[in-house]
């Protein structure tokens, strides 16, 4: 698959689904690559940068059957990106702050 948003979207929405499928092992592998291609084809705030990010911190943390070394860090990236973009990620932003919540230190 080439390196575009739209090759990059298409793996981060695999990665939903095999999320949301109990597949965590998939689902890294998807958001590692919408990430890898999100960060070499777009702004480092792009919305789906930080949405990929977020994923990826749920599906190493699903793996490892707690909070994983790195998932904490990639989802503060993915809170920041989205506070940047105001209201309209609200949504989004108020699922990372529970998810972070949940696993406070």
């Amino acid at each position: 698959m080439a390196e575009s948003p739209e090759a990059a979207e298409i793996h981060l929405r695999l990665g939903d689904l095999a999320l949301e499928r109990g597949q965590a092992t998939v689902a890294r592998a998807d958001y590692e690559r919408a990430v890898a291609i999100y960060t070499a084809v777009s702004d480092s705030d792009t919305p789906n940068l930080a949405l990929a990010r977020f994923g990826l911190a749920r599906a190493l943390s699903s793996e490892s059957g707690g909070l994983a070394p790195n998932a904490r860090g990639l989802a503060e990236q993915a809170l920041a990106a989205l506070q940047s973009r105001g209201p309209a990620y609200e949504p989004e932003q108020k699922a990372i702050r529970a998810w972070l919540a949940a696993r406070a230190r």
